[in-house]
């Protein structure tokens, strides 16, 4: 992955909010977990490889299914309180929802890369 300063602005194109989780106790004991944004970020989203991608018919369309990187630039307001249990959404599809496996934070603190799969 190149710095931020050799990407262009026009390279983020992706918009999507990062959601941390919460669990709560229902009346019954049982915890529920929801998800509440944290911020909402113009990213990059790229494809692991075409090796990891699956891909099935719902309804008329073809859905794939797989792992990718995300690219964002770093915010220290929310960076350091990434956690494993966070999912990214996005922003123009609600339904469409990854699971953040690992994420890197930049030695320059000039982007945070999230490598995700999507929530089937």
């Amino acid at each position: 992955m190149a710095f931020i300063n050799e990407i262009k602005a026009g390279d983020f194109n992706y918009r999507l909010r990062i959601r941390k989780s919460t669990q709560t106790l229902n009346d019954f004991g049982e915890y529920s977990k929801s998800y509440a944004t944290e911020t909402t970020v113009w990213a990059i989203k790229n494809v692991t490889s075409l090796r990891n991608i699956n891909e099935k018919f719902e309804g008329d369309l073809l859905q794939s299914y797989g792992n990718f990187f995300f690219t964002v630039r770093y915010d220290s307001a929310w960076a350091n309180l990434i956690q494993g249990t966070w999912e990214l959404q996005n922003n123009d599809s609600p339904n469409e929802t990854y699971e953040v496996l690992s994420w890197i934070i930049d030695p320059r603190k000039e982007y945070i890369e999230f490598y995700a799969r999507l929530n089937k």
